[in-house]
Parts: structure tokens; sequence; C-alpha cells
């Protein structure tokens, strides 16, 4: 499926932003992944008011802190209906994946991450 390009950030913005559709939590759940496997820990994410529309797609609105994931190469952020376990909602890929070392928690500036409709 994919979605005209008029439409692209409206189709987001029912998932994720103030618009989001009664079917889709109030809290979400935010996780990264290599690719082969979730790291770190999932975060706990307001659907309404982290998250506005930007491009083909929905831009988070405040920093996200996932916590230290090890020595790991993130390719993933995905948004979650759960804590542990459940369905993805949302995957985004990043275009440029990123490496981490050490014990240090990773940290999504504001405007870091989109999740875009294609």
């Amino acid at each position: 499926m994919s979605v005209g390009e008029a439409w692209r950030q409206k189709v987001a913005l029912s998932v994720l932003g103030e618009s989001k559709s009664e079917l889709i939590p109030d809290v979400v759940w935010l996780g990264v992944r290599t690719a082969t496997a979730e790291v770190g820990e999932r975060l706990e994410v307001d659907a309404t008011t982290s998250w506005e529309g930007e491009g083909d797609g929905v831009t988070n609105t405040v920093e996200l802190d996932v916590g230290p994931v090890g020595v790991a190469t993130i390719v993933e952020a995905v948004i979650w209906d759960e804590a542990t376990g459940g369905n993805e909602i949302l995957v985004a890929t990043l275009d440029e994946p990123e490496a981490i070392s050490g014990t240090e928690n990773v940290v999504i500036p504001i405007g870091g991450l989109l999740f875009e409709v294609a």
C-alpha cells in the first residue's frame, strides 16, 4: 500500500499527534533496534503531545532518552502499543545507522526522529 503525497502527513498525524485516531493508545512506547534485535529499554511516550507534522510524516517535539543500549548500531526506531511484547505501530529506518559504544544513554534530540509515510 502507498499513500498519495498530499495525504502522507495526514496519515502519520492520525497515528501520532494532536489529531491522532482514537484507535491509537494515548501512551505508546518507543524502542530502538539493530539489524537483528531490539536494544535498550522502551520509553513511554505521549502519543498526542510529543509529535508534530513534518514533511511526509511526524517528528518528535520532545527529547527522547531511550537509555543505554551497550555496543550497538541502531538502524530503526519503533513505536509499540505496549511496554513489552505488543505490536509495532510505526517503524522508522534511520538514514544513517547510529553506532553506539559504551554505557551512555541514547538521546534523540527534538526533531531528530521522523516517521515518514511512503
